[in-house]
């Protein structure tokens, strides 16, 4: 039992209470024994007071004999105590029956021979039980001439103090009776939580973050059940990203590896077809030359825009500095004049020469590139595709629009990801390794930014951005 917490919280809980209520019963037993003691004390001191100036106003003698007896006797009778009479020599000169002898002993005489009211408790061997003694001085023309000493039993009080000391005795065993179910529901209400935590850490440790404790106050047990709560639904988050980081990184191995494999077995197909069925007929050597330049093309754009996309989610900075918006719109739209011309497309551009943005030049031409070609890529002839710059009040918005075939809202939420194309067939016939987008919008992230899209299928699309305005 001493080994739980359980155990522990209720035998603390039972010892603090049987100590608490022992010390409290000690208290209240001295108490009471010295409210009963100063009770008898004060009725005692008025008696002797009494008896002291009824000796010393009759100017009896102080000399012993059988008359001084009998009126020791007559008063004590009277009062109900032990009377004793000495001289100032503390010789005994009178008393009642049952004392008397071995007074000059008793402290209280010297005390009250020297002015003072002197006052013992005590037991003796001859004596059953306790006794009060008070002397007080007896005076005759102020002058101090004898001591009148008188004692009272103190076995009433005993005999009350004895009761009180049974009643506080039942009364301690029954709360104590009444403790023990109480320290079981305190001393369970308390360790429940604490096992509870016990157990979700060992779960945690053993890789289970969905466990959970019940807080059930604010207290010290409760911050700490919250902060457990909070550290294991942290954990359970990050784990969380962990597994689907490395999901993601499944995936993307496993769409590179098909990603170059199909241009590689069309390659080798068409070398071996070169090899063993074309060699004499030059006309179908260069179909077949082409498609491989074409293939290796392909991969070669694909291992760059990999190892573009790499640098970026490596955390490699953006060398910022202020770029003028016409000189890299020029440079974007120049590499893909040609092919809007070859299909039929206006190529429009809408902003104000003296734009300027604080970017990185090679990234943001990268950027405008990649947008372009979506968007030449899904435009049909006699369509238009327009880059845009204008100022707003976070800077400069840079947009790339279409009047292509437009997105579907399904394909949305996905654009971005690495590989993942909403028209597969169309998007590998363009030639596009589907990381476009994606570095799209890791380049504008690393610019402190992010890209939007609007489209509606059948009308067109808008990607729009907005970088900072250079100084």
């Amino acid at each position: 039992m001493l080994r739980t917490l359980h155990g522990k919280l209720l035998l603390t809980h039972l010892a603090i209470t049987v100590l608490g209520l022992g010390i409290l019963g000690v208290y209240l037993l001295q108490a009471l024994n010295d409210a009963f003691l100063d009770q008898v004390k004060l009725g005692l001191m008025d008696e002797a007071k009494l008896v002291a100036l009824h000796w010393g106003a009759h100017h009896l003698p102080l000399e012993s004999g059988e008359a001084l007896d009998r009126e020791a006797t007559r008063v004590a009778e009277e009062i109900g105590v032990t009377v004793v009479v000495t001289d100032r020599h503390c010789h005994v000169l009178a008393h009642s029956p049952g004392l008397g002898e071995g007074v000059e002993l008793r402290p209280e005489v010297p005390d009250a021979l020297r002015g003072r009211v002197g006052l013992c408790v005590r037991s003796g061997p001859k004596i059953v039980g306790r006794r009060m003694h008070i002397a007080y001085p007896i005076r005759d023309e102020g002058r101090i001439t004898g001591v009148v000493r008188l004692a009272v039993p103190l076995s009433r009080i005993d005999s009350q103090l004895a009761a009180v000391r049974r009643a506080i005795l039942m009364g301690m065993a029954l709360l104590v009776v009444i403790a023990i179910p109480l320290s079981l529901v305190w001393s369970e209400r308390l360790s429940t939580p604490l096992q509870d935590m016990s157990v979700m850490a060992a779960k945690i440790a053993g890789g289970d973050f969905g466990e959970r404790v019940e807080v059930l106050g604010e207290d010290e047990v409760g911050q700490l059940g919250r902060s457990l709560n909070t550290m294991a639904a942290e954990l359970e988050r990050l784990f969380g990203q962990l597994e689907a980081a490395a999901a993601r990184e499944r995936d993307f191995s496993g769409d590179v590896s098909h990603e170059l494999r199909t241009p590689l077995a069309t390659v080798r197909a068409s070398a071996e077809t070169l090899l063993f069925a074309a060699r004499d007929d030059r006309e179908a050597q260069r179909e077949f030359l082409g498609d491989i330049i074409l293939e290796a093309a392909r991969m070669e754009r694909l291992v760059d825009d990999l190892l573009q996309l790499a640098r970026i989610e490596s955390g490699t900075p953006l060398k910022l500095r202020p770029v003028s918006v016409a000189e890299v719109v020029e440079a974007a739209v120049a590499e893909l004049r040609d092919r809007a011309q070859t299909g039929s497309l206006r190529l429009d551009v809408a902003l104000t020469p003296a734009l300027a943005v604080l970017a990185d030049p090679d990234s943001l031409r990268r950027v405008l590139t990649n947008l372009l070609e979506n968007a030449v890529a899904h435009t049909p002839a006699g369509g238009r595709v327009s880059v845009v710059a204008r100022e707003v009040a976070e800077g400069v918005e840079l947009a790339v629009e279409d009047t292509g075939c437009g997105i579907a809202p399904e394909h949305l939420p996905h654009l971005f990801e690495r590989f993942y194309r909403a028209d597969t067939h169309r998007s590998r016939q363009s030639g596009g390794t589907g990381l476009g987008l994606a570095i799209v919008k890791r380049v504008i992230a690393g610019h402190g930014s992010r890209i939007t899209v609007q489209s509606e299928p059948g009308k067109g699309s808008r990607f729009a951005f907005v970088l900072p305005a250079a100084a």
